[in-house]
């Protein structure tokens, strides 16, 4: 049973589909961590320039189009999520900005019905909806009409984000460092002009820094999240919008449990009964993926 359950995707896919739900869920914690410090615009452009720097030495030649595919992943997927991304936190609470941007997850999946002809499973939709009625359990409903603009900022975001997935199919055949190094050297200047709007002169005025937690923070955003991103990129490239992106969900409890051992942030009843819901979500939807093709 456990064997069938595993089915589907390959051991290596699985392994780098945990690692990345894993990761991205404590990248939560991370970046609290470094935002405690400076700016989360700085943080952000810190991170763009140093990937940018670091997978610079392992790069491999690409063609024309290549560069212009991974261009537009940079453009959409890092630049203009992470500035607008920011922008919706600044805008509204934090717990309509978690539900409202989980809407990336069901609007890839759209997405990819629309314009890459793949077919939807009822069955995704139904799991889907369980994972969301999960997070309202734990979050609330999104407070749309007192935060209007934030709302529609967290919107954008998501839109982005799903956006810049699917066209990772495009680039899925590039290695992983070069994939890596080209979005993020071309989403960095945009990176760093947004850091200059929102802090102007005092973006890289450190004063009163914990140079330790900082460089924590900063160590996981560019080596372990630049990794990630060029996995995910590989992860969506081989397989259906439906059948990777509902596991992204599971960041929510994964995000919740780092912050608990690492923040002392705490858990409630609330939150492991969301958990379950968003995990009998996930769940709804691999079964039956894996029903249809036996």
């Amino acid at each position: 049973m456990f064997k069938k359950m595993l089915s589907g995707f390959s051991n290596k896919d699985w392994g780098l589909l945990a690692l990345v739900i894993l990761t991205w869920g404590a990248n939560a914690t991370a970046v609290k961590v470094g935002t405690n410090e400076i700016s989360p615009y700085t943080l952000v452009f810190i991170r763009g320039l140093l990937t940018s720097l670091i997978f610079l030495p392992f790069i491999k030649k690409i063609s024309k189009s290549d560069f212009i595919n991974l261009s537009i992943v940079g453009l959409t997927f890092f630049a203009l999520h992470y500035s607008v991304m920011y922008m919706a936190i600044d805008s509204i609470n934090s717990n309509s900005f978690v539900v409202l941007v989980m809407l990336s997850m069901p609007i890839s999946i759209i997405l990819s019905s629309l314009f890459l002809k793949e077919k939807i499973a009822k069955e995704t939709y139904i799991g889907i909806g369980i994972c969301f009625i999960g997070l309202i359990f734990a979050f609330g409903i999104p407070d749309i009409a007192q935060y209007p603009i934030g709302a529609l900022l967290c919107i954008i975001t998501a839109i982005l984000w799903a956006i810049g997935s699917l066209l990772m199919k495009r680039t899925k055949h590039i290695h992983l460092p070069t994939f890596t190094f080209y979005t993020f050297a071309i989403a960095t200047p945009f990176l760093g002009i947004s850091a200059y709007i929102a802090g102007g002169d005092t973006m890289f005025q450190f004063k009163d820094i914990n140079p330790v937690r900082l460089g924590i923070s900063i160590f996981y955003q560019v080596i372990v999240m630049g990794g990630m991103a060029a996995i995910w990129g590989y992860l969506i490239g081989h397989h259906r919008a439906e059948h990777v992106t509902p596991f992204l969900l599971l960041q929510v409890p994964v995000a919740a449990v780092t912050g608990y051992f690492l923040l002392g942030e705490t858990i409630t009843i609330q939150f492991i009964i969301s958990s379950i819901l968003i995990l009998s979500g996930v769940g709804i939807i691999h079964y039956f993926r894996l029903k249809k093709s036996t």
